[in-house]
């Protein structure tokens, strides 16, 4: 097992939660590089991973996501000069400890936690992910954990729908369409959790039924008064509640049906 660390969480928890008159003794703050070591001092031996890396965020402006949009996290404060220098111990206690650790300017945490996992796993390995970052729930596949340390939480593959609403290998569309205030990602007006759970519900009902309409070459509006996706040229009608529903008889959408039974059950018919 490959335990894959999320350090960013457990160092702000620790930033915040700490006596911040811990000082180093140059008179630095230590408050947080105290906090992530006695955590993952903690780990280590509860765990006893034969295998573990620690992934570190190191900007909020220099990611390759703020070259697709500028606005990305543009919602965050700065962090303070003190935890970005205690950021920086904190990978040099990991080096001192002998653990694996990576940060970069170009790539999150994320990333880098998404690159070890998806490595590593080509070669039979599963990884237990530590975080209590959401997004990384996608990433569980059969074999692996999605470890909430601080709650003591774990949950497998099969486990994790149950607890965020919806199948990790379903988790990317469910956020595209929900939006994430907290990286300042905007979704679709009108698509909270539970709606987006229901589209995506059975394999994606959604995405279903906007390959129907851009295959005819239209676009999918979404109608927040009426709670209905609805595909702009032929009257094609998505519903959480009764599934997809046709336009004018003479539409080619009508050759394929999809309707959703109140157990959720998907049918396909054409």
């Amino acid at each position: 097992m490959l335990y894959l660390i999320d350090a960013s969480v457990y160092v702000f928890r620790a930033y915040y939660s700490m006596p911040p008159d811990m000082l180093d003794r140059e008179g630095n703050a230590a408050h947080a590089l105290f906090g992530f070591a006695r955590f993952l001092g903690d780990l280590i031996e509860r765990a006893k991973p034969r295998y573990l890396a620690v992934a570190f965020d190191e900007s909020l402006e220099t990611s390759f996501r703020n070259r697709i949009d500028p606005t990305y996290k543009a919602n965050r404060e700065p962090a303070p000069a003190d935890l970005k220098l205690q950021f920086g111990r904190c990978r040099e206690f990991c080096e001192h400890l002998g653990v694996a650790h990576f940060g970069s300017g170009e790539y999150e945490a994320d990333d880098i936690i998404g690159t070890l996992h998806a490595r590593f796993r080509r070669e039979g390995l599963p990884a237990t992910l530590v975080t209590r970052d959401k997004d990384l729930a996608q990433l569980v596949r059969e074999g692996d954990v999605y470890w909430n340390y601080t709650d003591n939480l774990r949950l497998q593959h099969h486990e994790i729908e149950g607890h965020f609403g919806v199948a990790p290998e379903r988790y990317a569309d469910y956020l595209a369409l929900t939006g994430d205030a907290v990286d300042n990602i905007k979704g679709v007006p009108g698509v909270g959790p539970k709606t987006a759970a229901v589209l995506l519900k059975d394999g994606g009902t959604y995405r279903a039924f906007e390959r129907a309409c851009t295959h005819q070459g239209t676009s999918v509006d979404w109608q927040a008064g009426s709670g209905d996706f609805l595909c702009s040229n032929h009257g094609a009608r998505f519903s959480a509640e009764g599934g997809v529903t046709m336009g004018p008889a003479n539409s080619p959408l009508r050759a394929i049906e999809v309707s959703v039974a109140a157990d959720g059950t998907v049918t396909y018919r054409r």
